[in-house]
């Protein structure tokens, strides 16, 4: 057990836990875009490449970049044809898809 090999999972459970403080709970207008952007960018899609276990870390990055954006739109588009489009229920679910990922591998590390 690294280092490494807990980063990531570790910087998707903070990070949702973050994103939903400053989104949901804490009116910081100033630093919202400063956490929710990145969030957006990288976290609903690592949180699914992990489970690829790629043995780069960069193409793992890479990645997750072109697929946070590809489950971002998905799910918008999907909200907004089912009538239900919300900014922020976009938001809740991402925070969740990226908190239960980065829990479970933690878990499942730690476990091991």
């Amino acid at each position: 057990m690294t280092e490494r090999t807990l980063a990531w999972p570790a910087v998707m459970t903070g990070s949702a836990i973050l994103v939903a403080l400053v989104a949901f709970v804490l009116p910081l207008e100033p630093a919202r875009p400063v956490l929710v952007v990145p969030f957006l960018l990288i976290c609903p899609g690592m949180a699914l490449v992990r489970r690829f276990r790629l043995a780069e870390g960069w193409l793992e990055f890479l990645l997750a970049i072109g697929v946070s954006v590809a489950v971002d739109t998905l799910l918008a588009t999907a909200m907004a044809y089912a009538g239900v489009w919300s900014p922020r229920l976009l938001l809740a679910v991402l925070v969740w898809l990226s908190l239960i990922a980065g829990i479970e591998e933690l878990i499942r590390r730690l476990a091991t």
